[in-house]
């Protein structure tokens, strides 16, 4: 060991293990500074971005968005109203093709809900029929046994109406038809009118009127009519058997036979007059000539008519002489045309 006195002192070199400590092997200073140095100017530019303001791009979409709905609401209405013209009828014919079968189906249905009413009324008609024939032969037969009882003229009255008018009835239920209003002026016990009652089928009027005292007095009862003729002007066949007051009978029926074109008006001759048209038939020529109205005689046994002047003149036996006017349906049923 050198003595420290003359020499100076040499300072002591580091050791191994202090050296290995400190040292960083591979790693160059240059490129941790230019390092540092990037990263520095990094920052920096980042703090300039961050400082610049910033554009609000929602507060320029809102009117933007706006103006777009507005131009496409003017242009749909634009649309609208042009193809309205045009639209229209279309849809209309688009809703009738898809709903036609619906309508189809619903008129048949109501159809068949008409037909079964009109059964069902045509059925309760016939029953009602039925039945009153049945209720009418039973009061003709009590009237006629009563009438046989209480009042022989009026039996003898019934067994002669029977026998010479038979043709008169047969031609009433050829031309009444359902609906139609009769009128019998002189009707007796009602032979008539119970003729015409089953030609009418309980759709109609009949009307019966017994001037006689012989007749109307047993029955008034049964009988009564007060006012049956009301308003109702419509007549379609009148019958009179009233003797030598057959002019006044239509004199009183004037304006009906004026008002009813289509009315037939049967006068009977009677018994006195059966051979063929007597005097006071006679009389009524001019009152239905002027009313532009054509005759025919009614046979007494079958109901036909005749219109020889054989006839006329009493050659063949004649119930009674049926009126009407040229074209009215009474002569096509008379005749068996209709």
């Amino acid at each position: 060991m050198a003595s420290d006195r003359g020499l100076p002192l040499l300072a002591e070199a580091p050791s191994m293990d202090s050296t290995q400590k400190t040292a960083r092997p591979g790693v160059d200073i240059r490129v941790a500074l230019s390092s540092s140095t990037k990263t520095t100017a990094l920052k920096g530019r980042q703090g300039l971005s961050s400082a610049k303001p910033q554009l609000d791009l929602s507060s320029v979409a809102i009117p933007l968005r706006s103006k777009v709905k507005a131009v496409i609401r003017r242009i749909a209405r634009v649309c609208y109203r042009a193809v309205k013209p045009f639209a229209r009828p279309i849809a209309f014919r688009l809703r009738a093709y898809f709903t036609i079968v619906l309508q189809h189906e619903i008129q048949q249905a109501h159809l068949r809900t008409i037909k079964e009413l009109e059964q069902h009324a045509r059925l309760q008609r016939q029953s009602t029929e039925r039945l009153l024939a049945t209720h009418t032969a039973t009061l003709l037969k009590a009237l006629k046994s009563s009438q046989k009882a209480t009042s022989p003229e009026l039996e003898a009255l019934r067994a002669q109406s029977e026998e010479q008018l038979a043709g008169v009835q047969q031609l009433l239920q050829k031309i009444l038809v359902p609906g139609d209003t009769f009128v019998n002026v002189g009707a007796g016990v009602g032979a008539n009118a119970l003729a015409a009652h089953l030609a009418l089928e309980g759709q109609g009027r009949v009307v019966a009127f017994a001037p006689s005292s012989a007749v109307h007095a047993p029955l008034r009862g049964p009988l009564r009519i007060d006012d049956i003729l009301g308003d109702n002007d419509r007549a379609d066949l009148i019958v009179i058997d009233s003797g030598n007051a057959g002019l006044h009978v239509l004199e009183g029926a004037s304006r009906s036979i004026a008002f009813n074109r289509n009315i037939a008006v049967v006068v009977e001759l009677g018994t006195r007059q059966a051979g063929g048209i007597g005097d006071s038939s006679r009389k009524l020529l001019p009152f239905f000539n002027d009313r532009g109205f054509q005759y025919a005689v009614i046979d007494s046994a079958s109901g036909a008519l005749h219109e020889s002047a054989d006839l006329v003149m009493g050659q063949t036996k004649a119930a009674g002489l049926l009126f009407a006017r040229p074209g009215s349906p009474a002569w096509a049923r008379a005749r068996g045309e209709q």
